[in-house]
């Protein structure tokens, strides 16, 4: 993962702690975490399938992200 530049560290819980634990990740970090480009989670939050914290830069929940990933697992795999 690559290494995160000043602007992006928040004083927001979890904002910045390595990795996919933590709480709360920019839009850029949420793409690739999900391995969507930015682009692709910005049309997440205009559909209202991922809510966004309005903090600058904007964060998403990682919570939110693994509930989605969940639902498109779903969705591409049906049973």
């Amino acid at each position: 993962m690559p290494r995160l530049k000043k602007k992006y560290m928040q004083v927001v819980p979890g904002a910045t702690s390595p990795g996919p634990e933590r709480e709360y990740m920019t839009l850029k970090q949420a793409g690739e975490y999900l391995g969507y480009s930015r682009t692709t989670i910005w049309r997440f939050i205009k559909h209202g399938n991922l809510r966004v914290l309005k903090i600058q830069p904007w964060k998403v929940k990682r919570t939110d992200l693994d509930a989605l990933f969940e639902k498109l697992a779903v969705k591409e795999n049906p049973k």
